[in-house]
């Protein structure tokens, strides 16, 4: 199989795997079971969702035994990027607090329904600290833009900021937020750019999941 198929098919899983999951959930949805029941049926339907998903896409985008070795030895880069990614996830709190306040009650938050669903079933954190950054940085930093420089020949920095939007818009339709995964996605952007290690990028990714998280967790 070659590289541009892989990137193809890593795509259409992705794709795949939002118009299945969002089609259980609005079953479950329409279906109204009780609260808890709905909440453990949800978190069911997530994780085993995402667990296929992320092991399609390490099966098509195997990282290389260089780039797990670079990530090691770079650690003092990680450390640095990762109290980036600390400082940034302060940043999307403030952000997220000033969205809110003006559009409230209309704006909806990931991290929000996360901390909800977490407290009801705590197993439901595997999703924003491990699945969903594995499945995102894999599908948004290396095959969205290696599909537009391959299949489109656009150059990096437009390729970069059509994944950075696909990012950001794929997280609009679901929490109803542009702004704060516009930024995120930036972010992230820049550091794959940088370093070219998939490691690196899940790495940070969770640390920026895992700070509001905690804080919304610690408030309920």
């Amino acid at each position: 199989m070659t590289k541009q198929a892989r990137n193809i098919l890593t795509l259409a899983a992705y794709v795949g795997f939002q118009l299945i999951t969002q089609f259980g959930i609005a079953i479950i949805a329409i279906n109204r079971p009780p609260l808890s029941q709905m909440y453990s049926d949800y978190a069911v339907l997530i994780i085993v969702s995402t667990l296929l998903l992320d092991g399609l896409l390490i099966f098509f985008q195997k990282p290389t035994k260089e780039s797990i070795q670079q990530t090691v030895k770079n650690w003092k880069s990680i450390l640095k990027k990762i109290g980036g990614g600390l400082l940034l996830a302060a940043g999307f709190i403030l952000v997220e607090g000033l969205i809110s306040l003006i559009s409230a009650p209309q704006a909806n938050s990931i991290t929000q329904n996360a901390a909800t669903t977490i407290h009801h079933q705590f197993w439901f954190i595997l999703i924003p600290l491990l699945l969903l950054p594995i499945a995102e940085e894999i599908v948004f930093r290396k095959a969205a833009v290696s599909v537009l420089q391959d299949k489109l020949h656009l150059n990096l920095l437009v390729a970069s900021g059509l994944s950075v939007c696909g990012f950001a818009f794929a997280h609009y339709l679901i929490a109803g937020q542009f702004l704060i995964y516009l930024i995120m996605g930036l972010y992230m952007q820049l550091i794959y750019n940088k370093w070219r290690s998939l490691p690196l990028n899940i790495l940070t990714h969770t640390t920026i999941n895992t700070w509001p998280l905690i804080i919304l967790l610690l408030s309920h």
